[in-house]
């Protein structure tokens, strides 16, 4: 892998991104996959990994600086809470063994739904 050229290309997607707005994943991702042939689940996965910790970062820093509309958070929140079950009810249709899946679902959703 040319480390330099990986370089003057992030860069360049970062200055598109800053201009234009749009989602920085949407041209690494296959600038990783294409220009430099790494496989599509490692680019997607380190993408998801990076774009995590940034979310982390910038939702900390708006905490810090008071900007959080906690009413739009709350919305947010709901209609996870209702996607969440909504999921949970399909996988129990599907199938009706007690698997991770439906715990986990079960569990956030009804944390999420007490929350509010």
């Amino acid at each position: 892998m040319d480390y330099l050229l990986l370089t003057c290309l992030s860069f360049a997607v970062g200055i598109v991104v800053g201009l234009t707005g749009i989602g920085g994943a949407s041209l690494i991702t296959p600038m990783l996959v294409f220009v430099f042939q790494v496989p599509a689940s490692v680019a997607v996965s380190s993408d998801v990994v990076a774009a995590t910790l940034m979310k982390v970062v910038g939702g900390v820093k708006h905490w810090r600086q008071q900007t959080v509309d906690c009413a739009a958070v709350k919305w947010l929140a709901l209609d996870l809470s209702k996607n969440l079950q909504a999921l949970l009810i399909l996988d129990l249709r599907r199938s009706h063994q007690n698997s991770y899946r439906t715990q986990s679902c079960g569990f956030a959703a009804v944390s999420i739904s007490n929350q509010l």
